[in-house]
């Protein structure tokens, strides 16, 4: 059982958001939540978490790796991140298990270990996190599923009914599986 330790550790200058970096777990693998907030603006903010896709996916969800000459890979939850910040949101984003920056694995053993139920609950883990935020207003509180995600983003709103007011979900994974299974059984 993870025992939750956080930290702020980050914070960006010359941009109109601010950007804090949590980690939790008391010792390896640690995990890491990225909260996104607005410069410009008092909170408390409404506050929104963001559940990755499928695969190796990072806080930013990166797609591709990363070269060093190369252009940059779309970080599609980064860019959602920015862009609901700078119009009041505060978002938390977060590493899936035994991944590390930039579409790394950090840790083979608990990546190829990971369940759905892991998953579930890392997710109740961070939206635990988003809501003790002093600059998050716990009555006001979305999530947004992608891919994989939207399997996930049901179950933590269902388990914290009170909490969540929003969901939504983005390239339905969930459409997807139903009909993968139709085409294995045939």
């Amino acid at each position: 059982m993870l025992c939750a330790v956080f930290h702020a550790s980050l914070v960006i200058a010359f941009s109109p958001t601010r950007h804090f970096l949590y980690s939790y777990g008391s010792r390896p693998p640690m995990y890491l939540l990225m909260l996104v907030l607005a410069c410009l603006a008092k909170g408390p903010f409404p506050g929104v978490l963001l559940i990755p896709g499928s695969g190796v996916a990072d806080k930013n969800e990166t797609l591709g790796l990363v070269h060093k000459s190369g252009p940059n890979p779309p970080t599609p939850l980064l860019q959602i991140a920015q862009y609901l910040s700078e119009r009041g949101f505060a978002v938390l984003r977060y590493d899936k298990r035994g991944v590390g920056a930039n579409h790394t694995i950090s840790d083979t053993n608990v990546w190829g270990n990971v369940t759905a139920n892991d998953l579930i609950q890392d997710s109740k883990k961070a939206l635990n996190v988003l809501m003790q935020q002093p600059e998050v207003d716990p009555k006001r509180i979305s999530i947004i599923g992608h891919s994989e995600g939207t399997l996930y983003a049901p179950r933590v709103a269902i388990d914290n009914l009170t909490k969540v007011k929003n969901i939504i979900l983005m390239e339905r994974l969930v459409l997807l599986s139903s009909r993968t299974v139709t085409l294995r059984i045939r």
